[in-house]
């Protein structure tokens, strides 16, 4: 049984939650994961972005060998993940770089499923 931020879920539930999920939403899990715990190390202001906001995606930047399709497929797999309850995306424009932004922040049991995925893989 784990606890998790006021929480009880048990191992059958985060099982529950791990299944049919595809290779591309466990890796895309597993990053949203270490973004998380390397602004949660680096503490200070990145820990309370991190914490409030989750990771950042940007789509037109740094995706330069990524094509509209590849960029589709991404937005398609972090939807899904939504709709699982796994997690949270806040889409905005704005900013010094006028660009769309996408946070991505894990729900509790997103959190729990992501390391047990991590562990998983080092087994």
């Amino acid at each position: 049984m784990c606890v998790e931020e006021g929480g009880v879920t048990d191992d059958q539930d985060i099982a529950q939650h791990m299944k049919k999920l595809s290779a591309l939403q466990r890796e895309t899990l597993r990053y949203v994961l270490a973004q998380a715990e390397a602004a949660e190390r680096a503490g200070g202001l990145e820990a309370g972005i991190a914490r409030n906001f989750g990771a950042t995606w940007h789509p037109s930047r740094g995706l330069d060998d990524w094509s509209a399709t590849d960029r589709a497929v991404f937005s398609r797999t972090l939807r899904r993940l939504e709709h699982r309850g796994l997690v949270v995306r806040h889409n905005h424009v704005g900013g010094p770089d006028s660009r769309r932004t996408t946070n991505v922040l894990l729900t509790p049991i997103g959190r729990l499923v992501a390391k047990r995925l991590t562990s998983d893989e080092h087994v």
